[in-house]
């Protein structure tokens, strides 16, 4: 990685180690009850459970984002002076 100008390094591959175990052990989990249960639609329920917790990660991430946005943009804004 190079410093001193712009490079991606929030994309560092080390980030995306924790996701991939998060997507290994839902597919993992999936896999269990398709075994215990024998009903392969179930492998099902490990992608609904990941496409969940994605949309709930964006939408709390969407709530911070446009949060900060307004607290900056008020503290931005010029003050009125009151006569």
């Amino acid at each position: 990685m190079q410093h001193g100008r712009f490079t991606l390094e929030l994309f560092y591959w080390g980030f995306a180690v924790p996701a991939l175990l998060y997507i290994l052990a839902c597919l993992i989990y999936g896999a269990s009850l398709v075994a215990r249960q024998r009903d392969a639609w179930l492998l099902a329920s490990s992608v609904a459970a990941i496409i969940m917790h994605l949309s709930y990660g964006a939408g709390v991430f969407d709530i911070l984002i446009d949060r900060t946005r307004r607290r900056l943009s008020r503290r931005l804004r010029p003050q009125r002076q009151v006569a």
